[in-house]
């Protein structure tokens, strides 16, 4: 990945269309609604960047449709959808699942007597 102005880059697409005047011309979108945008970058090509970071305990993966739309008449499109998997990092330390524990150890007791038990658990798992 590349940074660039904070942001991530994720992955570069050329787009292009063989026709002629605005029958050639493209837009190109994805969905509002994730933490993606999509910038251009030289002519035909868009870069797909993160807009916030990604906390791969919220969303792991991410679907995301690029739809590329002509300025023709009439207006064609076509759409592509993409996978992005967050990988994860160790973000999160280990919580005990209480906050204390008191265990009873009766006297004179055998060697390796089980005495009781802790759990804890780790979000990045």
């Amino acid at each position: 990945m590349e940074a660039r102005d904070g942001k991530e880059s994720i992955r570069r697409q050329s787009i292009s269309d063989p026709d002629s005047g605005d029958n050639g011309k493209t837009v190109c979108s994805i969905q509002e609604d994730l933490p993606f945008l999509l910038k251009p970058s030289v002519e035909n090509f868009y870069t797909l960047v993160t807009n916030t970071a990604l906390d791969r305990e919220t969303t792991a993966e991410y679907n995301i449709t690029i739809t590329v739309t002509d300025l023709g008449t009439p207006r064609l499109k076509t759409q592509h959808t993409i996978t992005v998997l967050v990988s994860d990092v160790n973000d999160n330390a280990p919580t005990f699942t209480q906050s204390s524990y008191t265990l009873s150890v009766p006297e004179n007791n055998s060697p390796a007597l089980h005495i009781g038990s802790v759990s804890a658990t780790d979000s990045d798992s």
